[in-house]
C-alpha cells in the first residue's frame, strides 16, 4: 500500500502543473573568485511581464580566473522586447554587453575577506530599437564577508556613474 501511495504522489508531482517563483542566485555578490586558470560559463534566462510590456532576456556569462584573487568576466544578453518602449513594436537582438573585473584584496585565516569589482556596459545593443543605451557607465561594488559558525554575513556596497 505504501508503494502505491508513493508512486501516485510521484506521478502527481511530475504531471500536475505547478507555479514556481525563483530568482537568480546572482543577486548576492561574494568575495570568492574562480581561481587562476579556471573558467565558469553561466547561461540563464529571465522573463518579465509588466502590464502590456513583456521582456525576455537570455544571458551568457563567461568568467575566467586571471589569477588566484582576480576574475575577468563578460556578459552578453540577447533581448526580446514586446513591445519595445523605443519603437512600440516587437524588437529583438543583442543588448549591451557588460565586462567586469573582480579583485579579492584581503582574506585571512578566520574567513574574513574583502573584494571590489568594477564593471561597465559596452554600448553594443541597438539603442534605436530599445536594446541598448548608447552610454558607457562605469560602476563598482565593494563586498565584505565574514564566515561564522552556522552563519555567513556579507555586506555589499554598490556605486555607479
Amino acid at each position: 500500500m505504501g508503494f502505491k501511495i508513493r508512486l501516485i504522489v510521484l506521478i502527481a508531482i511530475l504531471v500536475l502543473p505547478t507555479s514556481v517563483w525563483a530568482i537568480h542566485p546572482f543577486q548576492v555578490e561574494e568575495t570568492d573568485t574562480q581561481g587562476k586558470g579556471k573558467v565558469l560559463l553561466e547561461l540563464n534566462d529571465d522573463y518579465t511581464k509588466d502590464n502590456s510590456y513583456k521582456t525576455t532576456s537570455l544571458n551568457g556569462i563567461l568568467t575566467v580566473g586571471a589569477g588566484e584573487p582576480v576574475d575577468l568576466a563578460v556578459e552578453v544578453p540577447y533581448l526580446k522586447l514586446d513591445p519595445s518602449p523605443a519603437t512600440n513594436s516587437l524588437s529583438s537582438g543583442m543588448g549591451d554587453a557588460q565586462i567586469r573585473i573582480k579583485h579579492r584584496i584581503y582574506e585571512n585565516e578566520v574567513k574574513q575577506s574583502f573584494a571590489y569589482q568594477f564593471y561597465t556596459d559596452l554600448p553594443t545593443g541597438d539603442a534605436e530599437k530599445g536594446l541598448g543605451t548608447n552610454h558607457l557607465p562605469i560602476s563598482s561594488i565593494q563586498t565584505c564577508r565574514r564566515e561564522m559558525p552556522k552563519k555567513d554575513l556579507a555586506r555589499t556596497i554598490y556605486s555607479g556613474a
